[in-house]
């Protein structure tokens, strides 16, 4: 992503003009802060991460399909039949640079994708594909968070499917980290919570 990244100001800005709620601006915040602490800890590009956890559920927001239709004359019902990660991801294509500096990582972030041709690879796409997997509206942790969705999506698709995939993205973090799944889990539990203070890694 490099110079063309957006800041945290034009993601926010973007969610106000596709008009996100409350409830979705609450998530999008959560997911966000905890991308920032899993890439302190993983040594990773922390506001790629934020910026990129921002943004990941904008294609759920009321007017998403309203303003990617305005930006690129697809019809209004082609573009509501897509997910809601493909429509954020086509969204920010369309919005032009430097937002669609965004759009492969949002592309990947839903639970299904591991199952997918293009699973989160990068580190970026899978510390915000694990951080939307750690909270709903609150801190849930892994356990939790696939409770969660396979109550609210169980019905869409199988959740149990995807979680082997998801556990392996996990442990990739967890690897990056030096840590292990439960400690990497701990400690930015505690960060999100405010009971810890995550500090950056610094070479001897």
């Amino acid at each position: 992503m490099g110079h063309l990244m957006p800041s945290v100001t034009e993601c926010r800005l973007l969610l106000r003009s596709v008009a996100a709620g409350p409830g979705l601006l609450g998530h999008l915040e959560l997911v966000a802060r905890t991308a920032g602490e899993l890439a302190v800890l993983c040594r990773i590009d922390k506001a790629e991460c934020l910026a990129c956890a921002l943004l990941h559920d904008v294609g759920r927001a009321p007017l998403a399909v309203e303003l990617a239709a305005s930006l690129t004359g697809r019809p209004r019902p082609v573009l509501a039949a897509m997910d809601h990660a493909e429509l954020g991801a086509f969204l920010l294509e369309a919005a032009g640079d430097p937002l669609r500096q965004l759009a492969g990582v949002v592309g990947r972030h839903a639970l299904g994708s591991v199952l997918g041709p293009a699973p989160p690879v990068s580190p970026v796409e899978q510390v915000v594909f694990t951080a939307d997997k750690l909270v709903g509206r609150t801190w849930l942790g892994f356990s939790g968070r696939m409770r969660d969705l396979e109550r609210r999506y169980g019905h869409e698709y199988d959740i149990r499917l995807c979680i082997p995939g998801a556990e392996t993205i996990l442990r990739q973090l967890a690897g990056m980290a030096c840590l292990s799944t439960r400690q990497l889990e701990a400690l930015v539990a505690g960060a999100v919570t405010g009971a810890v203070t995550i500090k950056p890694f610094t070479a001897l």
